[in-house]
């Protein structure tokens, strides 16, 4: 469904419920893209793969978005929120341009979620096999405990965790784990957390746990392997 706006209105889309009706199952895709704002009876929507974009409003569901088997992408424009009960599925990534809240702790194969005039809270996030990047232009960043894991055989493996935030960045523990079982690739499990990075608001960068960051390349020659940790804050203190 998709939603333009024009001279006879702003291109908001409004729907009943989203399921697979008659025939059972689940939709194997959802794709809504409004040029204003997008509401449904739906606390939860489940399908396959799930893409929510929006131009105005916000974007909540109690319930939560779950992919079964694909990804999921949520995009809000001109300052709406994205609330999120719970959220899975392949990769998952979420734009809000305000304030961005996931209630639950959160697990897929990569995770990349941002924010823009508001905060970005959520639970603990574990990416399975690839990375977490977090990045709020304008507000602080809240999240559990962050774990990245990546193993590949057949070239480089990732499993690094990016935060930046443009006020107070607060985590718990932070764990990576990039490992080459192959012959050839780079491994990255490098860690780079960045208070007050984006814009100065103040406030302290906290990790609650400790951090464990780990790379292998199995010998591998020529190829390098990144288990770095960088910690900065422009305005206000570094607590590990």
């Amino acid at each position: 469904i998709s939603g333009g706006s024009g001279t006879t209105g702003a291109g908001n889309v409004a729907v009943g419920t989203l399921d697979g009706g008659s025939y059972g199952g689940l939709p194997s895709n959802v794709n809504i893209s409004a040029a204003g704002s997008f509401s449904t009876a739906n606390t939860s929507i489940t399908a396959g793969s799930i893409t929510l974009s929006t131009g105005t409003g916000n974007l909540s569901f109690s319930g939560g978005l779950a992919a079964t088997s694909g990804n999921v992408s949520v995009t809000t424009g001109n300052g709406g929120n994205i609330n999120l009960g719970a959220l899975s599925g392949g990769s998952l990534y979420a734009n809000a341009s305000g304030a961005l809240t996931i209630g639950s702790a959160v697990t897929a194969q990569q995770i990349r979620f941002s924010a823009g005039s508001g905060t970005l809270t959520t639970g603990d996030l574990t990416s399975t096999n690839g990375y977490i990047y977090l990045n709020d232009s304008g507000g602080s960043i809240t999240t559990g405990n962050l774990s990245a894991t990546g193993s590949n055989a057949t070239g480089s493996a990732n499993g690094y965790i990016q935060a930046y935030s443009g006020g107070s960045l607060q985590v718990g523990s932070v764990t990576t784990s990039a490992t080459v079982t192959g012959t050839s690739g780079y491994a990255d499990g490098h860690v780079d957390l960045e208070a007050n990075a984006n814009s100065q608001n103040g406030g302290d960068l906290i990790v609650g746990g400790p951090i464990n960051v780990y790379a292998n390349t199995g010998g591998t020659g020529g190829y390098n392997a990144n288990a770095s940790v960088y910690l900065r804050n422009n305005k206000g203190n570094i607590v590990v």
